[in-house]
């Protein structure tokens, strides 16, 4: 699937450059207008030509429909984790699992807010937490506590022993001003808004 992906990519841009620099040498005036209309009344007027046109469009738009099928198909494969049942196949969406994630942390005491990314890959589970903690936590021992808590959810979820990886990272911690309501303005932005990519933890 991935390879099709591939192709269906350089099908656009092989049409999107060959447009654009068709528009550009007619702009810049490397291609002449008495050219241009030469050309087009000889394709107008041959018949060949013509239906040559009409099969080459079918089989783009044709081509272009089933490209974004593949696409999809590969989208939706890629947020969902599928297993085999003995009734049949089972398949679970990541947006279920991020939710019931999100839910579960929210249980701990220590956190405030929580936003949790699930990506799925070959080797197991990846998950990446973001968190907002409270002042008074002791943070080794509450991440900790979280992410055996993930995981062993994950797997009472799931019903498979998985190689899953939990990453967190920690946004913010809640500290007595903020909790008041009196913090500085730069504390008191939406928790949807940071976005501050997972880098490890440092020594």
């Amino acid at each position: 699937m991935r390879v099709m992906t591939h192709i269906a990519m350089f099908f656009y841009l092989a049409i999107i450059t060959f447009v654009a620099a068709l528009a550009i040498s007619f702009a810049i005036h490397r291609i002449q207008l008495e050219e241009l209309t030469y050309f087009l009344s000889i394709a107008y007027q041959s018949k060949n030509i013509c239906l040559a046109i009409i099969l080459i469009s079918v089989a783009a738009v044709f081509v272009g429909f089933l490209f974004s099928r593949i696409i999809l198909g590969v989208q939706q494969k890629e947020r969902t984790i599928a297993f085999e049942n003995p009734a049949g196949r089972v398949t679970i969406s990541l947006t279920a699992l991020e939710d019931m994630i999100k839910r579960t942390v929210l249980r701990v005491s220590d956190v405030k807010e929580v936003k949790a990314a699930i990506r799925a890959t070959k080797k197991g589970i990846d998950v990446a937490c973001r968190l907002v903690l409270k002042a008074e936590s002791n943070i080794p021992d509450t991440t900790s506590r979280i992410q055996d808590l993930i995981k062993s959810r994950i797997q009472e979820i799931l019903g498979l022993e998985e190689n899953d990886i939990v990453k967190i990272h920690i946004t913010k911690i809640m500290t007595q001003l903020d909790k008041d309501g009196s913090g500085a303005e730069s504390d008191r932005k939406d928790f949807s808004e940071l976005n501050v990519p997972f880098k490890g933890y440092r020594k």
